[in-house]
């Protein structure tokens, strides 16, 4: 049903609103989405990507793009914007976890603006199971407002964050 509002209690607090630093359990994640999912039967179900192929080596993936899909502030995702993600999640100063999944990702190249193209050190069949767990952080509005205003493209946009309070997504 569209509309109304859902109240939800969490135990603990979220920590900040950095969609690289939160986890799949925090209420801000719905801020943000992924490449892709996986189904009940851990087939890849693409999210804001409309394929993820691995090459029978597993030596490279590529990501093709769905056209179309915005940020909350109306600027279209492009593969720069992923390619941006990714090299800030192979910092370990970020998120070790997250650098962890994506050490295998020796090189990232955007022959368009929907395709991201991504060789690995070494075979890595695993990394449709890592991508699940990145989240697509808007560029532009993190380099101006860092974590303070997070804008993704999921189903809900920020409001407003009470530390110890509460958070509004609308």
């Amino acid at each position: 049903r569209v509309g109304g509002s859902l109240r939800v209690g969490v135990l603990g607090d979220l920590q900040v609103l950095d969609g690289h630093l939160t986890t799949g359990l925090d209420s801000s994640r719905r801020i943000w989405e992924v490449m892709s999912v996986l189904d009940e039967k851990l087939n890849t179900v693409p999210v804001l990507a409309e394929s993820v192929d691995v090459s029978p080596d597993a030596r490279q993936m590529t990501l093709k793009l769905r056209h179309g899909v915005q940020f909350h502030t109306g600027r279209e995702l492009t593969s720069d914007d992923v390619i941006w993600n990714v090299t800030r999640l192979k910092d370990p100063k970020v998120n070790p976890i997250y650098a962890n999944l994506v050490k295998p990702f020796a090189s990232m190249n955007a022959p368009d603006k929907y395709t991201v193209v991504v060789q690995f050190d070494a075979p890595d069949p695993f990394v449709v199971d890592a991508i699940p767990n990145l989240v697509m952080l808007d560029p532009v509005s993190f380099q101006q407002n860092g974590p303070t205003k997070p804008v993704g493209t999921g189903p809900f946009t920020y409001g407003d964050w009470v530390q110890g309070d509460h958070l509004t997504l609308k």
